[in-house]
């Protein structure tokens, strides 16, 4: 069995359910159910189904459970199927006109606010019309009776209307919360490239550096009059190291390329406090991963704004991220505070971890330098996130950042060139 007609299925089993909901009018016999209005929304909403199908199968069913109902509970006997007769009729030309509606009216005007629903008034005033005259002949026309079913058919599509406009309002602030979802990830994802970035082109310098100097051995060997075999050894490294750079120098230039095209369709910085807040989100995601409750307090005296928001994530979420790691007794409070001092933007970020060691204390800005140990696994962290903090904050903002910590957390405290944000 195909998805389509399974879903058809269980829309026709939800809609003889729905059509159990339902009002008398002018008689018992005479009702006004959910059915037609949960079919029609059904409708509007949904793909992959068969409404004529759907149609036809709920206007059986309910029809089936009307006679059961009226011979177990209402006594009539035999007679059941006479009486829930005319309701089948209804629902055997609501199908033939709704399909005839989805058929060549609907696909011409479903972009148009009002008009896919009008005709519906009239499909279901006319369907009402017929049940009623099965029902009580000639005595149908008054114009109390068509008044009242004709009264009932705007109510009904209006009922479905409004429940269309709130799924589809409701689907648009889903798809809009979707989409600030990805683009907040997209930002941290971005600042993390970044990061990459700097670190690449900082090493970038220590191959041409290492290059040099395998090429200066290989002079200084050759005019010492060295065997040509070490001579030969120290071009061949120099000669690797600059086939290195030159691929090096390829993946560098591929996410510069990445990056620019990225800059040039957001060419929009961020304000500071949107930063912190999309911050506290993503960094309070890895903390409910880990278990770890995470308070972030933030005081920032002027909301300022920068074009440089990739690299100031980067700063932020770099010391965020070793505040939780450092977090004691899985909890872990964050304060950020942030003021203008003259030419400079000042910050401070601290937290009540377990501090840093004395020992560790004068390394923690050293490339590769790391305190992150898995005892279980030996995995050692790369030690680069403090560095590239550092790193950004003095060649990118013009500032320094120092450190203080002790048993009672860590402080760190970093200033912003105003000029260079």
């Amino acid at each position: 069995m195909n998805k389509k007609l399974s879903r058809t299925l269980l829309l026709s089993f939800i809609a003889i359910l729905a059509g159990q909901l339902n009002i008398s009018f002018y008689t018992s016999e005479f009702r006004i159910s959910l059915a037609i209005v949960f079919i029609l929304v059904v409708f509007f909403i949904m793909d992959s189904f068969y409404i004529s199908l759907l149609m036809f199968l709920s206007g059986l069913g309910v029809y089936l459970t009307r006679v059961l109902v009226a011979y177990t509970q209402r006594n009539y006997g035999g007679n059941s199927w006479e009486v829930a007769f005319p309701e089948l009729c209804f629902y055997t030309l609501f199908t033939l006109l709704i399909w005839i509606y989805s058929r060549w009216y609907y696909p011409q005007v479903k972009e148009r606010p009002l008009a896919p629903f009008l005709p519906l008034v009239v499909i279901d005033y006319s369907s009402n019309v017929l049940e009623l005259l099965l029902r009580f002949g000639r005595e149908s026309f008054t114009l109390e009776r068509q008044f009242g079913i004709f009264l009932i058919a705007f109510l009904r599509i209006f009922l479905i209307w409004l429940l269309v406009q709130l799924f589809v309002h409701y689907r648009s602030l889903l798809m809009r919360q979707e989409h600030e979802d990805r683009y907040k990830r997209l930002l941290i994802f971005i600042s993390r490239l970044n990061e990459e970035l700097v670190w690449l082109r900082k090493n970038t310098e220590m191959i041409e550096n290492t290059m040099s100097t395998s090429y200066l051995l290989y002079d200084h060997l050759r005019e010492q009059g060295f065997a040509k075999e070490y001579t030969e050894m120290a071009l061949d490294i120099s000669r690797d190291v600059h086939e290195i750079k030159k691929e090096y120098l390829l993946i560098l230039r591929g996410l510069e390329v990445v990056l620019e095209s990225e800059n040039n369709m957001d060419d929009e910085g961020m304000y500071v406090l949107d930063m912190l807040s999309l911050l506290r989100d993503s960094v309070g995601r890895i903390a409910d991963a880990g278990n770890t409750r995470m308070d972030v307090i933030v005081e920032c005296e002027e909301n300022f704004y920068t074009t440089k928001h990739y690299l100031l994530l980067s700063v932020f979420r770099n010391l965020m991220i070793n505040s939780l790691e450092a977090a004691k007794k899985k909890s872990v409070q964050i304060v950020i505070k942030g003021e203008r001092r003259g030419e400079y933007y000042w910050f401070k970020v601290s937290d009540n971890g377990n501090g840093i060691s004395e020992e560790a204390l004068p390394g923690i800005f050293l490339p590769g330098f790391s305190t992150k140990i898995n005892y279980e696994t030996g995995e050692v962290g790369r030690g680069l996130g403090l560095s590239l903090v550092s790193n950004m904050i003095n060649k990118d903002f013009g500032g320094v950042i120092e450190v203080e910590s002790s048993e009672r957390g860590t402080t760190f405290e970093f200033t912003l060139k105003t000029s260079e944000v």
